[in-house]
């Protein structure tokens, strides 16, 4: 738990002087060309400095742009464009030590998540986490949203390259609810690991047998996570799996105990030999 809080504390050390240089860039800007600095929307042109009610009525705006647009791939696409509008506010945010609600980040990490910039809705999610932002626009709360966007990303990258490993967003949301840092529902707790034991038996079958074991020993320990979050009801579909993993791994495991013991005596023999030869001569 220490060194995955250590790696959050240095993302986070990170993130806000990579925040707090760009705030400074796009002020200079302003004072070198005369204007605002940034020009954040079709309507309504705010600062990075601009307050929290000027970034809240133009967010209010553009929610209700979104809600227009009948196309979900539309509203994707302005999502898109509203990520970046909306930089310089949450990069002023992250650097700034903020607490308390705030809807203009807790839209943000929706548009985020929902144009697939997983990493910045993670580090976003955290914050509100730490700064007590939650989302009034829904029933969620942000690590779950964010934690099921990622499952759901990564459950539709393996479904077509089964062989690929798991993300690093996927890995990290993962760390930080068995740290206990995000409090994450069992299900989709449950979800991660059935994932997580997938991708470790698409991998077994590309290693050689000692790796492969290992590899099968993990999805099965996965997949016994899986079951249990779920409450052993069933359901996940991993109980199958389990029972026919185990006896595989048990039939491997055998065969390579026997392998060894096999060629043990044919070592000892071959030591005593080249023993002999060594005192004869």
């Amino acid at each position: 738990m220490d060194i995955i809080r250590q790696h959050r504390e240095a993302c986070w050390a990170d993130q806000a002087k990579k925040a707090a240089k760009k705030q400074k860039a796009q002020q200079d800007q302003a004072v070198d060309t005369g204007g605002s600095g940034d020009d954040v929307g079709d309507d309504i042109s705010v600062s990075a400095g601009s307050d929290y009610q000027t970034w809240w009525a133009a967010c209010k705006q553009d929610v209700e742009r979104l809600k227009a647009l009948p196309d979900h791939d539309d509203r994707d696409a302005l999502k898109i464009d509203l990520v970046e509008k909306y930089t310089p506010y949450v990069d002023g945010w992250l650097a700034s030590d903020d607490q308390g609600q705030n809807d203009v980040i807790a839209y943000n990490v929706i548009w985020a998540a929902d144009a697939g910039e997983l990493g910045t809705a993670i580090v976003l999610a955290d914050a509100c986490i730490d700064r007590g932002v939650k989302f009034q626009m829904m029933k969620r709360d942000p690590q779950t949203f964010v934690a099921d966007m990622v499952f759901r990303h990564e459950e539709s990258v393996h479904k077509e390259n089964p062989n690929i490993s798991v993300s690093q967003e996927f890995t990290r949301v993962r760390e930080y609810f068995e740290a206990g840092d995000w409090e994450i529902n069992t299900v989709l707790q449950s979800r991660y690991y059935k994932l997580m034991g997938n991708s470790d038996l698409e991998d077994s079958k590309d290693e050689h047998t000692r790796f492969a074991i290992a590899l099968k020993q993990s999805a099965y320990d996965n997949f016994v996570r899986a079951n249990d979050l779920n409450g052993g009801r069933g359901g996940i579909g991993v109980q199958t799996l389990m029972e026919k993993l185990g006896k595989e791994i048990e039939a491997e495991k055998a065969e390579a105990k026997a392998e060894a013991e096999k060629a043990e005596p044919e070592d000892k023999t071959k030591d005593s030999k080249a023993s002999d030869k060594s005192n004869a001569k």
